[in-house]
C-alpha cells in the first residue's frame, strides 16, 4: 500500500511556477515539469 504525506500546496492553484520549490526549507525534493 502506497502513503502519501500531507500536502500544503493547493494542487487547485498550482500554476507551475517553481515558488514553492524555492522558498521551502526542504532540500531533498524534486519539482514537477508540469503543473499539478
Amino acid at each position: 500500500k502506497v502513503k502519501k504525506r500531507a500536502r500544503s500546496i493547493d494542487l487547485d492553484r498550482c500554476i507551475g511556477c517553481g515558488l514553492c520549490v524555492e522558498n521551502c526549507p526542504v532540500t531533498n525534493q524534486t519539482y514537477p515539469k508540469e503543473p499539478m
